[in-house]
């Protein structure tokens, strides 16, 4: 499965990656912002896309929005995750939109 991840905190986003790697994903890319996000999905075209919600430039909702996007755009799954939300949420952080809540959360 072709995974691409988005946060804005280097350590994290490439500590996801490896993960995903590690177990057997491919990750064919990583942004760090919401708008580079969105272009890297369109010139890769992921199974899946992994995003944080709190991104660059104000931090608010940015990377929810970019899924928001991406599912409308491209058709494919994204999921924004955030280990700091105080929005409704599954128990690992999914927002209930995700198409894959509660499925694999």
């Amino acid at each position: 499965m072709r995974v691409i991840v988005a946060d804005d905190e280097v350590l994290l986003l490439e500590g996801v990656a490896r993960l995903l790697s590690d177990a057997g994903f491919e990750v064919v890319g990583k942004a760090g912002d919401a708008e580079a996000l969105v272009r890297l999905v369109d010139a890769r075209r992921p199974d899946l896309v992994l995003t944080d919600i709190k991104m660059p430039p104000s931090h608010t909702e940015e990377g929810l929005e970019a899924a928001q996007e991406i599912r409308r755009r491209f058709r494919a799954p994204a999921c924004s995750c955030s280990r700091t939300t105080s929005s409704p949420a599954t128990p690992c952080g999914c927002w209930r939109s995700c198409p894959s809540a509660p499925a694999i959360c």
